[in-house]
C-alpha cells in the first residue's frame, strides 16, 4: 500500500512485490486440486499466509510415522517369507528411521516403572 511519504523507488518496490506475490499465489493455486481448497484459502492474499495455512493441514505426525517403521523393524521374520526380501526390507527401514530413532526406542524399551516419564514426553 502507498502513503504520502512513499517514493517512487519505495512505490516501484511496492508494486514488483504485489505482482510476484499475486503470480506466486496464482500459480500456487493452480497446483493444488481444488477438493484441498477451503473457504479460508480463498481470503488469502498473501503467498507465505497462503502456504503456512497449506502446511498447518498437512503435517505429518512424525512420532506416529516413526513408531510405524520402529514396529516394522522388530516385527518377527515369518517362515513363510523370502528371508532376502526381508532382510532388504529391514535395511530400507533402517535407512528411513534418522537420529530420532533413540528418542522414540528408548521410551518404547522402558519397563512400566518408568511410566512417569513415559507420560512426560507423550508416550
Amino acid at each position: 500500500p502507498f502513503t504520502d511519504k512513499s517514493n517512487s523507488k519505495n512505490k516501484s518496490e511496492i508494486e514488483t512485490w504485489e505482482k510476484s506475490n499475486h503470480m506466486s499465489l496464482i500459480i500456487t493455486k493452480k497446483a493444488i486440486p481444488k477438493s484441498f481448497w477451503s473457504t479460508l484459502y480463498e481470503n488469502i492474499n498473501i503467498i507465505m499466509e497462503f502456504l503456512t495455512e497449506i502446511e498447518k493441514r498437512f503435517v505429518k505426525n512424525e512420532k506416529f510415522e516413526i513408531g510405524t517403521l520402529l514396529e516394522n523393524l522388530i516385527s518377527k521374520y515369518m517362515d513363510n517369507e523370502n528371508i532376502k526380501e526381508y532382510i532388504i526390507e529391514m535395511s530400507h527401514i533402517v535407512q528411513e528411521l534418522s537420529k530420532a530413532l533413540l528418542v522414540h526406542l528408548v521410551p518404547i524399551s522402558l519397563s512400566t516403572q518408568f511410566g512417569q516419564f513415559k507420560v512426560s514426553y507423550n508416550y
